[in-house]
């Protein structure tokens, strides 16, 4: 632990990043947000990121770069959700993640490139994203990808 104290036990600082995501994802559903509404998600976001570079496993980490990616896209800061897309990416291939993780974080590249209007490498990334979702064993979270990336294939063809 080399930045955070130790106040806190290993099994509470988890706790408190998966109430964190928990919050976020309560977010995810609404149908738009205010702006006070995406300051409290992002700093929900990167409280999570923090936890988990800290205390988390790689896939934890990869997680989180993906929802830190989603919560700038839904925020309109293409780049910045990009960045971290980036950094899911480069966290998959440093620990060797498999089909789950790869696909969502060539989902999130995908939908930021979407967002700041590179059309050609978000193409690129929502094939990624669907070679690796058909590697993917579990329905719910199959179908959840796949829909995303419908809805990401719309923002590019508008």
């Amino acid at each position: 632990m080399s930045g955070m104290s130790s106040m806190l036990t290993h099994d509470e600082y988890l706790g408190l990043a998966e109430f964190y995501t928990s919050k976020v994802w309560e977010f995810f559903f609404k149908d738009s947000l205010s702006v006070s509404e995406k300051d409290m998600i992002l700093n929900l976001a990167h409280g999570a990121a923090l936890i988990y570079s800290e205390h988390g496993e790689n896939l934890d980490n990869v997680r989180s770069m993906w929802m830190l990616s989603r919560v700038y896209s839904i925020s309109g800061w293409g780049e910045i959700a990009l960045h971290f897309a980036q950094k899911g990416l480069t966290l998959c291939d440093e620990h060797e993640l498999g089909a789950f993780p790869r696909a969502f974080a060539h989902e999130s590249a995908a939908r930021a490139c979407a967002l700041i209007g590179d059309k050609d490498n978000c193409r690129l990334h929502l094939k990624k994203a669907g070679d690796y979702g058909n590697e993917v064993t579990g329905e719910m979270e199959k179908q959840s990808l796949m829909e995303d990336l419908e809805e990401i294939s719309k923002m590019i063809s508008e």
